[in-house]
């Protein structure tokens, strides 16, 4: 049993709970924001926070991500000299790009008005949503330092913090200033959540070091670098997905896109939270053992057997009540994107097998190649295979586009890892995928084939043969049940 299956549970379970938890919090502060402000403020407060979330990705240059891969090298062999070294150029680098876009959200405000609204009489509240970018960038950069440093539940706890402590800075400025309270409801939100990770942050401690402009930017350069690939990917991702929204429109119809929009949004929640430990886990971990090869594979294996055993038993169950899950959480109008759901299941399965190693170019600090891969190769086949597969078969022909795109995905991602990074699958990832794939779309197959009645009864019992065999399989790795049993008696 490997400590590092343990850890990589762990991490899910906490970064999971976590995530579900805010989905509560931010199904809360909707009610509030119907309630107090109507479906006018909805609009204002998504209007707004939609153009800043804009310029916060661009101004970040997703340092915030880049600089986890050096901090977690110098964490991974104890220096602690370097790795303050690297923390305060990041520091210094991330309040200079906060600043900067800052004043240019200021001094562009009256253009932003108009883009926005038509007009420029939102001047001032897009000047004061201006620091609404400084203190989001501020608080990434302290998110930053905590996941190099392994606080995991740091990272979990400072998150559910911060996301209540937003909800309860927010629902008195919609209570008493109605609409008047949407721009400073948002502003001290991402102020209350600054202050939130400024605490936690504070508590890691560093080495005193001297630091010259000369080093600061030495430093800051390969940041900005590895960073800039990352968001033009980002944008790109964006652009595609708005080419998509735009093809449904013109090839087929606004029902189209709204049951497209509904079932994939319904379908990513099923392994938010198993994903949710990625990037505050997984990746530091990555990116301390990307020179050793060795530890490398045996990282990039056990976190990609962990997210089939985990995801597979998800999806099965999602797969199986998707008509009643569309009925919670949609309406029966959504009813005909059911179909849809269970092909985007086996989407999200080849997406789970394939995600652990998308993380090695950007953990290796290899721009070039994380561009390519995920900036122009894994746009441009969305694009192609969506806009293609929607135009001959419609909205199934979506649903399948992902599934391809998925299926390439994965075998471009693992030929790359393996001939540049040295990446070897383990027998059991292999078998795991390939029994993983199998069964999904032997459910798939009985779902078109046989009568409701047989396919739920069957259904029913396969699933639950599946997830006591998955996760007895989990457990020999992790000794989860011990562990929950252990903490029942205490």
């Amino acid at each position: 049993m490997s400590s590092q299956y343990q850890s990589i549970l762990k991490a899910t379970s906490i970064f999971g709970g976590t995530q579900f938890i805010q989905i509560l919090v931010g199904l809360v502060r909707s009610k509030f924001v119907a309630l107090l402000i109507g479906t006018v403020g909805m609009g204002l407060n998504s209007i707004y926070t939609s153009s800043l979330w804009v310029f916060i990705t661009i101004f970040g240059m997703g340092v915030n991500m880049s600089v986890v891969k050096d901090l977690s090298n110098a964490y991974e062999q104890n220096d602690w000299q370097r790795y303050a070294i690297i923390t305060i150029a990041f520091r210094r680098l991330l309040f200079v790009l906060s600043i900067a876009g800052t004043v240019f959200v200021m001094l562009f405000s009256p253009l932003l008005s108009e883009w926005s609204f038509g007009d420029r009489k939102h001047v001032f509240s897009f000047c004061a949503l201006s620091f609404l970018l400084f203190f989001t960038l501020l608080s990434q950069g302290n998110t930053a330092v905590l996941v190099s440093s392994r606080r995991i539940k740091s990272v979990a706890t400072c998150t559910l913090i911060g996301s209540i402590v937003s909800l309860l800075v927010s629902i008195p400025f919609f209570y008493f200033m109605r609409l008047e309270g949407v721009v400073p409801g948002i502003v001290f939100s991402a102020m209350g959540n600054y202050v939130v990770t400024y605490i936690f942050a504070r508590k890691v401690e560093m080495v005193k070091v001297f630091q010259s402009m000369k080093e600061w930017w030495s430093l800051s350069w390969p940041l900005i670098t590895l960073g800039f690939a990352m968001v033009v990917s980002s944008l790109l991702a964006s652009l595609v997905n708005y080419l998509i929204n735009l093809s449904i429109t013109r090839y087929g119809s606004l029902s189209d896109l709204g049951l497209y929009g509904a079932g994939f949004a319904i379908t990513i929640q099923t392994l938010t939270m198993v994903f949710a430990s990625m990037g505050s886990d997984y990746f530091p971990r990555l990116s301390g053992v990307m020179n050793d090869k060795v530890r490398m594979n045996q990282t990039m294996n056990e976190q990609t057997e962990v997210v089939l055993l985990l995801s597979v038993p998800i999806l099965l169950v999602f797969m199986l009540f998707s008509p009643l899950v569309v009925r919670i959480l949609l309406s029966e109008e959504f009813l005909p994107v059911t179909s849809f759901v269970r092909v985007l299941c086996l989407g999200m399965l080849l997406r789970a097998a394939s995600y652990a190693l998308g993380y090695a170019s950007f953990a290796k600090g290899d721009r070039k190649v994380y561009f390519l891969l995920e900036g122009v190769y894994g746009n441009f086949s969305n694009l192609m295979f969506s806009v293609i597969m929607y135009y001959l078969w419609g909205l199934s022909g979506l649903a399948w586009s992902f599934v391809c795109h998925f299926f390439l995905y994965y075998i471009v991602v693992r030929v790359v890892d393996s001939k540049r990074y040295g990446y070897q699958a383990s027998n059991s990832v292999n078998k795991l995928i390939l029994l993983s794939v199998l069964l999904m779309c032997l459910f798939l197959v009985i779902s078109y084939l046989l009568p409701k009645v047989w396919y739920y009864s069957i259904g029913s019992v396969a699933t639950m043969v599946v997830c006591v065999c998955f996760l007895k399989s989990l457990n020999d790795k992790t000794g989860f049940v011990n562990a929950i049993l252990c903490r029942i008696k205490k």
